[in-house]
């Protein structure tokens, strides 16, 4: 995933992996790659390409490329004015208060499609994402009971 950010530990992996799919053609290794804005033209050519003659025996790598339609989403993003120390507590309480004060100024959704808002929070690493996850159940029951669903 994400194979458009490329890096040199990316590059490195996918000409190993072409030449392990070149040496061993009976091989059941099979290799996904996904990217929202991969140029997929440019991928399956380097998958496709022919062996250099001094590279390995010519082989061919069956290659196939699919798309998936995505939808865009009008966004809006929300920084911080001032530093804070516990960023992942006020991430939190800032989701919390947008849950409720978005929500309230809402009717209650009528189809599953209706339920169209979401929070998006980057944090580091895990235990950012676990701690922010205790606090969210912790802090839930601030949520009034009809915006929980």
């Amino acid at each position: 995933d994400e194979a458009h950010e490329r890096s040199i530990q990316g590059d490195v992996l996918f000409s190993v992996l072409r030449k392990i799919l070149l040496m061993d053609r009976r091989s059941q290794l099979r290799i996904i790659i996904m990217s929202a804005s991969m140029d997929i033209d440019a991928i399956t050519n380097f998958w496709k390409r022919p062996t250099l003659h001094n590279e390995l025996p010519q082989r061919i790598v069956r290659v196939g490329a699919g798309y998936l339609p995505g939808r865009k989403y009008s966004i809006s993003i929300k920084y911080l004015t001032l530093p804070i120390a516990n960023y992942v507590r006020a991430a939190v309480d800032v989701s919390l208060q947008i849950i409720i004060t978005e929500g309230s100024r809402k009717k209650a959704p009528q189809t599953k499609a209706d339920r169209g808002n979401h929070i998006l929070v980057f944090f580091t690493g895990q235990k950012e994402i676990d701690d922010a996850y205790e606090m969210l159940c912790y802090k839930r029951k601030k949520i009034p009971a009809d915006l929980q669903k």
